[in-house]
């Protein structure tokens, strides 16, 4: 049981106290979760457009208040009433709540949740009409139900998604908004068809995610709009196959659009937050079945024109938050995704600070000198260090080595096995991970553990015990001959080498 469980914490965070003035680094107390809520150690958290709106005063919030929603942790304690999230959990925060209850979250039609679209959120308040934060007794409100600017913090456990324990918290956090949002637009929202002809307006995150969803999705052109050119190299990698500076024309960029993709577009993504940008990529569809949708945040009050007869003509307009991804089924499998190559995350990310460098990250964001994602990094608290950031650190360094590709094959078997037999394959999860039957949560990280451990040489005494625990349930499995029924490429040689090599490096230790 976690130390601070039921007590106030006091920890580091930045704090806007007035729009247009920098984050300050405050220390602030963090009360305990009540009825239905989690409080979180915040590892990792990006900084994303929807913050810099609140810094900016285009958005309004109640001041002062902690600001970030895009972040990665682990569970420190659960309020009464919790029962799908555990102390030691990793999780991702999710801005945009799942009920599961409510008409939207029961309809399979959207991603949006009644919870989110009723509450009022501009009182900086959770549920209860109450805050967990404070700054010498002065309340400090919430954002958006998240603040992961902060060491530790306090959300609904509707708002939050638990993943794959090895997994990278440093790499998954990103994984808490612009990523889906664009990816899942495109694949979820649109969806994009094979052969078809996408432009995407604005190369951040959101929008190299939204490429990498057309690409996935089997788009044949992928034109990528920004006024910054410096980005267009950088956009090759996620699958823009062209690239337009609007400033190089002297025409509006719908019409250089139109005479070079014989008429329209068959998507448009707007992913700056502009009206000017929106009305642009709705003017360059084509006529007929051409869609736009809006994936950027315009300022509060600001309206879009568009002529209606070319609505007529069959254009739509829509959009969605978080790219109508279902958080607690499909978030998870975003994470698994990740760790099999299937899609980037990685290249996202442009800078890493520590949270006391949280401004400097802002004016790389302001001035256009990050074309991915910035995270800032929180100071590990010793009471929580565990075997978690040991599997991560490992995770780490395996990746560094040539054993992706046994990997990837593996876990694809695995989860074949667990379409066609679950049972079966719920009896080896529990046998390798020890775990209950009805947590289902992990992915097969025993596996992970066999790839980092067979790239170790000289490991410490700390992982000794890990090994022996491995190497036990490594030989249960040979007896068995589950390896042959998960992948008839791997042989009985195979077998006897992963276990001798383990044998090796545990003498070594």
């Amino acid at each position: 049981m976690s130390k601070t469980r039921g007590k106030a914490i006091e920890c580091k965070a930045a704090v806007c106290w007035e729009p247009r003035q920098p984050l300050s680094i405050e220390t602030v107390k963090v009360e305990p979760p009540r009825g239905g809520e989690v409080r979180v150690r915040i590892a990792f958290t990006g900084i994303c457009h929807s913050d810099a709106h609140i810094l900016n005063g285009c958005i309004e919030a109640k001041l002062p208040v902690i600001l970030g929603h895009e972040a990665s942790g682990v569970v420190e304690s659960v309020g009464e009433g919790v029962t799908n999230f555990e102390e030691g959990d990793h999780v991702i925060t999710m801005f945009l709540p799942e009920c599961n209850q409510c008409r939207c979250c029961t309809s399979g039609k959207t991603g949006t949740c009644e919870v989110f679209m009723d509450k009022n959120y501009a009182n900086g308040l959770l549920m209860d009409g109450t805050s967990r934060f404070s700054i010498r007794g002065e309340t400090v409100y919430h954002f958006f139900d998240t603040s992961t600017f902060s060491q530790y913090t306090v959300l609904p456990a509707i708002s939050l998604v638990k993943v794959n324990p090895v997994a990278p918290l440093e790499k998954i956090c990103l994984l808490s908004c612009g990523i889906p949002t664009g990816y899942g637009t495109a694949v979820n929202t649109a969806p994009v068809k094979q052969g078809s002809v996408c432009a995407v307006w604005g190369l951040g995150c959101i929008g190299l995610a939204a490429v990498m969803g057309c690409k996935a999705a089997g788009a044949a052109r992928v034109i990528g709009i920004d006024i910054n050119a410096d980005k267009f190299e950088l956009s090759k990698k996620f699958g823009v196959t062209e690239s337009l500076n609007p400033l190089d024309y002297d025409i509006p960029i719908n019409e250089v659009l139109k005479e070079k993709t014989n008429g329209g577009l068959d998507f448009a993504f707007e992913c700056v937050g502009t009206t000017k940008t929106m009305e642009q990529a709705f003017m360059s569809l084509h006529k007929g079945w051409g869609k736009l949708l809006v994936v950027g945040l315009a300022p509060d009050g600001d309206t879009i024109k568009v002529p209606p007869f070319e609505l007529l003509y069959g254009k739509t307009i829509t959009g969605a938050l978080y790219g109508d991804h279902r958080r607690a089924k499909q978030v998870p499998e975003l994470v698994n995704k990740y760790m099999r190559g299937e899609i980037l995350i990685d290249e996202f990310i442009t800078h890493t600070m520590p949270l006391d460098r949280i401004n400097e990250a802002f004016d790389l964001q302001r001035d256009g000198k990050s074309y991915g994602k910035i995270y800032s990094r929180f100071p590990r608290d010793p009471a929580v260090k565990g075997h978690f950031y040991k599997l991560q650190r490992l995770y780490t360094k395996a990746r560094k080595h040539k054993y992706r590709e046994y990997k990837q094959s593996l876990l694809k078997q695995i989860e074949t096995l667990h379409e066609e037999n679950p049972k079966q394959y719920w009896q080896l999860i529990d046998e390798l991970q020890g775990k209950e039957k009805d947590d289902k949560s992990a992915l097969v990280a025993p596996f992970d553990w066999l790839n980092h451990f067979k790239n170790l040489t000289e490991p410490k005494d700390e992982f000794k015990e890990r090994l022996q625990f491995l190497e036990e349930k490594l030989n249960i499995l040979e007896k068995r001959k589950c390896f042959n029924e998960l992948d008839s490429r791997i042989s009985e040689t195979e077998i006897s080498t992963a276990l001798s090599s383990l044998k090796i490096n545990k003498a070594a230790g």
